[in-house]
């Protein structure tokens, strides 16, 4: 893995689970300063966007690696059965678990049923009434999302091997012109709209909206193709991607969070996912930040990042219903909370990781 990068999906996805952490804890009787931390961290959702972006920019790599030596191209379905088998193990064992904890909590329905076999199918894009393939898990949505993700880049990369690297550009435009239109379309159609969180994010939350995130990656991959050496300057790009994200960030943090974006999309796009893009660039060529980013303990959180993902929402559910129940969440008890949970979301993804996922699935 690229230097820094490892590091930047570890932080990632404990920021992830920290914003998901921080929707539990309570906003009575804040003080002005902390009120603006919570504020901000409502936005830092936009860490799914580094996900979707490194995706795609790995994916891009193992072609483009390939064509810069004049060799044959990784083959779309043995590629498909590989990600598949990568992916799916902990995915379903996550739909499964959340399954019968939502049998138990209410019953089986037959909502219930379809929502769960579209999410075995990785159609739970369709429609607003199966967005969240299963009640209590609610990040369960993402996986669908990032293997059509996966698969839009493979297909864009083998007609690039096909056709030339020349015409990469004018590829790359007509693929995100056709995304664009094509997200246009969908959010035109007469869909049903629900309450709650799935009727705000049906139909804005689609897989033409995050295909463009995957081609970010993609180009951010054709252009880290095309840099040979290490320059101090990278980390001071770096370091200004990060504070202008921070700032941005941190100035609009009483907004919501499809504002300052074009058009209303989640992610602050384009101006977001850009500069993340532009950080996936920049870290692998370093001198010092790539350090500060691969330690130890991010890249052990990279490790084991895609089963923290799965799970750590539903061990939140869990403990608020049997070890927190009824209890007001002050900045005291949030923090041993918080750290009940990071204990129990870590040793359960290193578990499934390190010993299910390789029995199972294929890492």
């Amino acid at each position: 893995m690229l230097s820094g990068l490892s590091g930047l999906r570890g932080l990632a996805a404990l920021i992830v689970v920290y914003y998901h952490l921080s929707q539990h804890r309570t906003t009575v009787w804040l003080s002005p300063l902390s009120w603006d931390i919570y504020q901000f961290t409502e936005h830092l959702v936009f860490v799914v966007s580094v996900f979707f972006i490194l995706s795609g920019f790995f994916r891009s790599l193992s072609y483009l690696k390939k064509l810069e030596k004049n060799e044959k191209v990784p083959e779309f379905f043995p590629s498909l059965k590989d990600r598949f088998l990568r992916i799916a193990p902990s995915y379903y064992l996550a739909l499964i678990v959340s399954l019968i904890y939502v049998v138990y909590m209410s019953g089986l329905t037959w909502e219930i049923v379809v929502r769960l076999f579209s999410g075995v199918l990785f159609l739970n894009w369709v429609s607003v009434a199966t967005f969240f393939p299963v009640d209590h898990n609610w990040p369960l949505w993402f996986v669908a999302y990032d293997m059509l993700g996966w698969i839009l880049v493979s297909v864009f990369m083998m007609v690039v091997a096909r056709v030339g690297k020349r015409y990469f550009f004018f590829l790359f435009a007509v693929t995100c012109g056709i995304l664009l239109l094509g997200h246009y379309g969908w959010i035109s159609l007469p869909w049903w709209h629900a309450e709650w969180v799935a009727g705000m994010w049906f139909p804005t939350y689609n897989p033409l909206l995050f295909g463009l995130h995957f081609m970010l990656g993609v180009l951010g991959g054709y252009i880290v193709t095309h840099i040979k050496n290490k320059s101090i300057l990278y980390d001071a790009l770096s370091l200004g991607i990060i504070a202008l994200l921070g700032y941005f960030l941190w100035d609009i943090r009483a907004s919501d969070d499809w504002s300052y974006s074009w058009p209303v999309w989640p992610y602050h796009f384009p101006l977001v996912p850009v500069l993340i893009m532009g950080l996936v660039i920049a870290l692998p060529f370093t001198r010092y930040i790539w350090r500060i980013l691969d330690n130890r303990f991010l890249v052990f959180y990279s490790g084991i990042s895609y089963a923290l993902y799965l799970f750590h929402a539903l061990i939140i559910v869990l403990l608020r219903q049997y070890v927190f129940q009824g209890v007001q969440l002050d900045m005291d008890v949030w923090i041993w909370f918080s750290l009940v949970v990071l204990v129990l979301s870590t040793a359960l993804a290193y578990t499934l990781t390190k010993w299910y996922e390789p029995r199972f699935g294929r890492r």
